[in-house]
């Protein structure tokens, strides 16, 4: 085993099951008898960790009727493969992932906007941390733009370190997480403006050549620490692990799974639709050098990954 990247631990217990029974339709903000009229009432989170493919799942689920905010461009689009195709495009990609992520009001209430990626143990929710009068602006700012009768819908790879959080501002929220090998993971973090060989400002991380082998490490040892964060909360019945590349391979299938766990209904035009991951292979984005390295550091959370994500 080579020095120079962590090879993470190792994951144990069981796949949560998911849920079968089919809940209430609620509205967004829930009116039950124990002073939680504040919360979010079955809001869907998808969470998981950066360049794992979140944005065109959330797609996915922007498009259902029954959850808001519907961000832009979806009200105006008709076609939804074409919309996902079209979030392909580098810049709308990045347009419409900034209005699903709503990092802004999640930093002001929690922090962490200087952790390098956004992604990291630094973001870890403590408990009951944050006083309950935060949590009710927290929620109020979040739904502004929700119509009334929606569930609230949030993608933030972040809240991969909140998830207690989640649990504290929601009633029966359905939490989804994305993950995808870490191979995949790191070299697509390698090819980003702060990836391999740049030079890096960002908050106290500071590179001015953020040389390869020290960008696999971090990037590496970011992945498994999401991987970790989900495993601690894996046997909850409210969250469900997805495969990235089982999307890829079965849409259609792992679209069906995740509808159903998140009490949706499924539209022909969205069962039907395609993703695809145009860039290229880890192998050719990463140096030779260091393929076997990262192989070995990523074995421990691509075994968790195969084990405990959702089979369909």
């Amino acid at each position: 085993m080579a020095k120079w990247f962590p090879r993470g631990g190792e994951f144990a217990a069981q796949m949560p099951g998911l849920w079968h029974t089919r809940v209430k339709k609620r509205i967004a903000m829930s009116n039950d008898e124990s002073g939680s009229d504040w919360k979010l009432s079955s809001p869907v989170f998808l969470l998981g960790h950066a360049r794992g493919g979140s944005t065109a799942l959330a797609s996915a689920l922007n498009w259902a009727q029954e959850i808001g905010p519907r961000h832009s461009p979806i009200p105006v689009s008709e076609d939804y493969q074409a919309f996902v195709d079209g979030i392909r495009d580098q810049e709308v990609h990045l347009r419409y992932s900034v209005k699903l992520e709503q990092k802004d009001t999640w930093f002001k209430y929690l922090g962490g906007e200087g952790v390098f990626t956004h992604m990291g143990v630094e973001l870890q929710y403590q408990p009951h941390s944050l006083p309950i009068e935060k949590k009710k602006e927290l929620v109020k700012e979040l739904t502004l733009d929700l119509e009334d009768g929606l569930r609230f819908f949030s993608k933030a790879p972040t809240n991969s370190f909140r998830l207690q959080l989640l649990d504290e501002i929601s009633v029966s929220p359905r939490i989804v997480a994305v993950v995808r090998k870490g191979e995949s993971v790191v070299a697509s973090w390698g090819r980003r403006p702060y990836g391999f060989n740049q030079k890096v400002s960002w908050g106290q991380f500071q590179r001015s050549k953020f040389s390869e082998q020290e960008a696999i490490g971090i990037f590496l040892r970011k992945w498994q620490e999401v991987i970790a964060a989900l495993d601690e909360y894996r046997q909850r019945a409210n969250l469900l692990i997805v495969d990235y590349d089982r999307l890829l391979e079965s849409s259609e299938e792992t679209l069906n799974a995740i509808y159903r766990f998140c009490d949706l209904d499924l539209s022909t035009e969205v069962a039907k639709a395609r993703f695809a991951n145009n860039g290229p292979s880890w192998e050719e984005v990463v140096s030779a050098n260091f393929h076997d390295p990262l192989r070995m550091g990523c074995h421990s959370g691509n075994a968790w990954i195969r084990k405990y994500a959702a089979q369909v």
